[in-house]
């Protein structure tokens, strides 16, 4: 089973990204809601694997 680690600076770039976003797009553009999107499907499927493995130990 994978893992997903995700580092602070990693953490910080996209924080950053998204501010610049919203800055130039607005925080209701359909790029800045595609990140929060993009992250949250990763976020979540990290979670849904993590918690399989451990049901699975």
């Amino acid at each position: 089973m994978a893992s997903l680690q995700i580092h602070q600076s990693t953490i910080s770039s996209i924080a950053d990204r998204i501010v610049q976003a919203r800055r130039l797009y607005g925080a209701d553009s359909s790029y800045v809601i595609g990140l929060f999107h993009g992250l949250d499907l990763l976020l979540a499927d990290s979670e849904a694997a993590a918690a399989q493995q451990q049901i699975q130990n």
